[in-house]
């Protein structure tokens, strides 16, 4: 076997494990970083869904009592009626 060949052969081979090792740091230290982050950023976008939501129904509690109240004056304007 020639050196050229041997030479070749231990490129690859150091080509190969530092493949192999790049792999392996992606799979164990790269991927569940990202998918921790994805996992807060997907409870930070809950927590705003929620907090929109509550602040949505309270106001909508706020109209819908105000609605409420001008009810009676609404059929009086309507039809005049004395009884309240």
């Amino acid at each position: 076997m020639s050196i050229r060949l041997k030479v070749i052969a231990l490129i690859g081979a150091i080509f190969g494990i530092l493949v192999w090792a790049e792999v392996l740091v992606e799979r164990h230290v790269v991927m569940p970083s990202f998918a921790q982050l994805e996992r807060a950023d997907a409870q930070t976008a809950m927590r705003r869904i929620v907090y929109a939501l509550d602040r949505t129904l309270a106001e909508l509690g706020t109209s819908a009592t105000d609605w409420g109240n001008w009810a009676d004056t609404y059929r009086f304007v309507e039809d005049h009626n004395g009884s309240m």
